[in-house]
């Protein structure tokens, strides 16, 4: 006899083409079932209206406002997502250990007073060999952000700048940047780290000279209050007159629906290891209000092989388990609604 198809507790009583599950395929759900019937509609597939950024028509400007978008630029896991975080104080750029974990430009914004920073976060710096293993639209996306940038944060992990293991990266990424004379500001990141100052700031001198736009050089950790404050202060000083991009209330233009996609991608990256986190890829299946309030959400993770389900799975469903109960948390706090989560984990 077959087994189901789908792992115990991934799957709403229905499938997300609308078809009945087999009779004798009872489902255990990962969240339980209505007190009465619901009849979910199901949106299949997502729409690319849903999908469009949060840019508001029109809103008050201020009094005197002054504007500056801000590119961030570094090789990959170098911290940008942290800083553009940590400064807005909310999770607008997913955050991991690994590696390439934002996979396209999010724009944030920052607003104090009548200044307003609008971010370009953007994938870390891809190359060489590195590149054909990416998405075309990913290895750009960097350079892209680019075109529209008033200023750079060329973001370097401190301790790499000491030990040069990311030279190749930072080879790359100036000998990139020649095509460009944007003024830009040197970050040394992840200083907490760091006993010896004195390479540090000697390896700063020599990044200095590698770009001749640099007009300043800071050393910051994200945990440093002080740090943040000082970074803050400078971007207020790059703003122009201008009109602001989005009212002081919005901090990103990305949709509810792709931070859903951020943090649940997030998620598998903290549990899974090799390649495997890299070729899986999301398709929003669902995305319900139900009658008691609540926002039911159903997506699909794909998967190149059969046997790479197992995996993401976990055994027991120990994997898939911790990723719904850490993502539906952090989605509700997005959200700031309550959330039912369903996942199903499928092969391409």
């Amino acid at each position: 006899m077959n087994r189901a198809k789908r792992e115990a507790g991934l799957l709403p009583a229905t499938t997300h083409r609308g078809q009945k599950e087999e009779p004798k395929k009872k489902q255990k759900k990962i969240e339980s079932k209505p007190e009465k019937p619901v009849n979910l509609t199901i949106r299949h597939p997502i729409s690319p209206t849903e999908r469009m950024v949060k840019v508001p028509v029109s809103f008050q400007q201020p009094d005197n406002p002054r504007l500056c978008k801000v590119a961030l630029l570094g090789a990959a896991n170098a911290g940008k997502s942290t800083i553009i975080n940590s400064l807005i104080g909310e999770n607008i750029s997913v955050v991991s250990a690994r590696a390439h974990t934002t996979r396209e430009r999010i724009l944030a914004s920052w607003t104090k007073d009548n200044n307003q920073v609008v971010f370009l976060d953007t994938p870390g710096i891809i190359y060489g060999r590195n590149q054909s293993k990416m998405n075309r639209n990913l290895v750009n996306a960097s350079w892209q952000s680019l075109i529209e940038a008033d200023h750079l944060l060329v973001v370097v992990d401190a301790a790499k700048a000491i030990s040069g293991k990311a030279q190749g990266a930072e080879d790359y990424l100036f000998e990139r940047l020649e095509e460009f004379s944007i003024p830009a500001t040197l970050i040394l990141n992840k200083v907490d780290l760091i006993t010896d100052m004195k390479a540090l700031k000697d390896a700063a001198t020599e990044l200095q000279t590698r770009y001749p736009h640099f007009d300043s050089t800071m050393y910051i950790s994200c945990f440093e209050e002080d740090d943040l404050q000082q970074l803050g202060d400078k971007l207020q000083t790059l703003t122009k007159s201008q009109d602001w991009i989005f009212p002081a209330n919005q901090t990103s233009e990305m949709p509810d629906i792709k931070r859903v996609e951020d943090i649940i991608r997030a998620e598998f990256f903290q549990r899974l290891y090799g390649n495997l986190p890299y070729v899986l890829t999301q398709e929003n299946v669902g995305w319900t209000e139900l009658p008691n309030g609540m926002l039911r959400i159903d997506q699909d993770i794909l998967v190149e092989h059969d046997s790479q389900q197992k995996i993401v799975k976990g055994a027991g469903g120990n994997v898939i388990n911790s990723v719904l109960k850490s993502a539906r948390v952090q989605i509700e706090r997005a959200l700031k609604r309550p959330v039912k989560l369903f996942l199903q984990i499928k092969t391409r």
